[in-house]
């Protein structure tokens, strides 16, 4: 009795197709293909459905549903259960991504919110005139001010960057 990967193998002969030509059809690879006709794998339920078609075959015709049949069905289940839960762990570690995206960019907005009031507030208090003056004179001149309203301007600057970014990159969605 022949197993699922003969039965492909001879339907490939009987049409005259090479295993590249069957595996560019399926969009797999030769070597798919080949460990499919020696029995090293069980092709999935969507490759066995893409297999029928291509053939012009009946699902049935692989399946024989006697005990070795059986093995066969289970096999491909196995198979595209193991895909299953590969695709599954490759959306949650998609999904610890963006929770880590997420994270980083409400630090850094609120990193750069704080520094940037900081700055506003210690830049205003150096540079302001003293009591009783109505402009700071060159004695009383605090380049240090400066400096942390320049510092408190660049982060405004990129907090309203990222945000910004963050409302395009929303809208895309």
């Amino acid at each position: 009795m022949e197993n699922v990967g003969e039965k492909i193998f001879n339907l490939r002969k009987q049409k005259g197709v090479s295993q590249e030509e069957l595996a560019f059809a399926l969009k797999t690879t030769r070597q798919t293909v080949s460990k499919w006709e020696n029995n090293l794998m069980q092709p999935s339920i969507e490759n066995l459905k893409s297999v029928c078609d291509y053939f012009s075959v009946d699902a049935n015709y692989f399946f024989d549903f006697d005990e070795s049949s059986a093995v066969n069905v289970e096999e491909v289940t196995e198979e595209k259960e193991c895909q299953t839960s590969t695709s599954k762990t490759d959306s949650q570690m998609q999904s610890k991504m963006k929770s880590w995206k997420a994270l980083f960019l409400a630090i850094s907005v609120t990193v750069l919110a704080l520094i940037s009031i900081v700055c506003a507030i210690i830049g205003y208090m150096v540079i302001t005139p003293d009591q009783g003056q109505e402009v700071v004179s060159v004695d009383h001149f605090n380049y240090a001010g400066i400096i942390c309203v320049i510092v408190g301007i660049i982060s405004l600057v990129c907090l309203v960057t990222i945000i910004v970014l963050i409302v395009k990159n929303k809208t895309k969605k």
